[in-house]
């Protein structure tokens, strides 16, 4: 049994609500997941097509905080 499947186990056995709250974190979580894999392909992809040039990295962490900061 994997550790989610362990996890599920134990969160079937709480009330309704507390188990629909525990699955909404867990699902944006996954969303999360899912948007930063979306994102690390797009750069790989760029990479790969040699779509790129040099960066400005007070730029970059500027825009990573603007766009991160708070989720």
């Amino acid at each position: 049994m994997t550790k989610l499947q362990q996890a599920i186990a134990r969160i079937s056995t709480l009330p309704e609500a507390t188990q629909d709250s525990i699955a909404e974190k867990l699902l944006l979580h996954v969303r999360s997941v899912e948007h930063l894999r979306a994102e690390l392909q797009k750069g790989i992809d760029s990479i790969e097509r040699g779509d790129y040039g040099e960066l400005d990295i007070d730029e970059v962490i500027e825009r990573a905080r603007s766009t991160y900061d708070g989720q």
